[in-house]
């Protein structure tokens, strides 16, 4: 599926049973009556809390470099069960034996660029992908239609990325060491001398993972790793004799320790997550001629996580899974100067027969 000539992975899932779009054109996925912010983003291990580009119109996910995609909804596994609508895994592809592939497509607005690659001993393994908007060429074009103040494209400009890469070592059959990375931004600006407005604004993801697999026995596979992600977003401007700076972020790091073991008909999972999160919703400074306000708010939350389940096949087309998740945190939270301790405890059941 496409919208303004680029392909994207969350516009097709609209066209799945029990998921709706936001609105035409836009990227917000409302999965079984839940609301766009309860799905779980995740593209090689690491979460991505703003999955969209151009106010919801593009996915920041790479159409060149994604090789898989699974959906669960509202069913999750448990080690991944941490959004109430749905949990949305992207995997990147993976490089078939053979000479380095270069790939581009140019789009109506943007222009899009991948790399794949994998060794002759077929050890190392990368994918990398890069995209990029070219709206500042409306600005030119327009110039030469619409003069002076009346080109809006004369005093405002908007533009975005996205680089994501993913590099894996082999060094035997039965261990991987796995680097993944996501970079994104969205930019507008504006400058207007009518009004004395001279403002702009910025948003975006940040993400990494390291993640090691192995297998000590046969069946059985274990898997460490060690990831972080982050949203963000800014604003600064001056209207007038006025000056505003307005910040706000988000960011987790997430150690987990995870085993699968398949024993017959069952797919028995296990494990333990330890998490450390930081959210800056305001941080503010507003400068006044005679005056300076500033405000910041910060919580910081600790945890724990624990997880079992059993994936049984009865038949060929009837599996039963049924799961227990722990969650124990510790919040912390900052205004201005003062501190204060909240203590929250929150054990979550699960069983789903599908």
């Amino acid at each position: 599926t496409s919208v303004m000539g680029v392909s994207g992975e969350i516009k097709a899932l609209q066209l799945q049973a029990g998921v709706q779009s936001v609105s035409e054109g836009v990227n917000g996925l409302f999965v079984r009556g839940g609301s766009a912010g309860q799905n779980l983003f995740v593209l090689d291990g690491m979460e991505l809390m703003n999955p969209s580009h151009l106010m919801g119109i593009y996915s920041v996910f790479n159409p060149l470099t994604t090789g898989a995609l699974d959906v669960y909804k509202g069913n999750a596994p448990v080690e991944l069960a941490d959004h109430l609508s749905s949990t949305i895994i992207v995997r990147s592809e993976q490089p078939q034996k053979g000479n380095a592939t270069f790939a581009g497509s140019i789009g109506n607005i943007s222009s899009t660029l991948a790399l794949k690659g994998i060794s002759r001993d077929e050890k190392w393994s990368y994918v990398f992908g890069f995209r990029r908007s070219y709206l500042e060429v409306l600005q030119l074009l327009s110039s030469l239609f619409i003069k002076g103040d009346k080109n809006y494209f004369n005093h405002s400009r908007y533009n975005f990325y996205d680089a994501n890469g993913l590099l894996q070592w082999h060094p035997t059959k039965t261990t991987s060491l796995a680097l993944s990375y996501y970079s994104g931004q969205d930019y507008f600006r504006i400058n207007d001398a009518k009004v004395n407005c001279n403002a702009g604004t910025d948003w975006g993801n940040r993400g990494a993972c390291l993640s090691f697999q192995y297998s000590p026995v046969a069946d059985c596979v274990v898997k460490h790793s060690i990831d972080y992600s982050s949203v963000y977003s800014s604003f600064d401007g001056e209207l007038y004799e006025n000056t505003l700076s307005f910040k706000s972020n988000y960011a987790k790091k997430k150690k987990k320790n995870g085993v699968i073991y398949q024993y017959k008909s069952h797919r028995l999972s296990a494990g333990v997550d330890f998490f450390f999160s930081t959210a800056t919703p305001q941080n503010m400074v507003c400068y006044q001629p005679d005056d300076t306000i500033a405000k910041r708010m910060k919580f910081q939350n600790r945890g724990i996580v624990l997880y079992a389940g059993d994936n049984v096949r009865l038949r060929d087309n009837i599996e039963l899974y049924g799961g227990v998740r722990f969650t124990a945190n510790t919040a912390i939270s900052q205004f201005s100067d003062s501190n204060s301790t909240n203590y929250s405890w929150a054990p979550v059941i699960a069983l789903s027969i599908r």
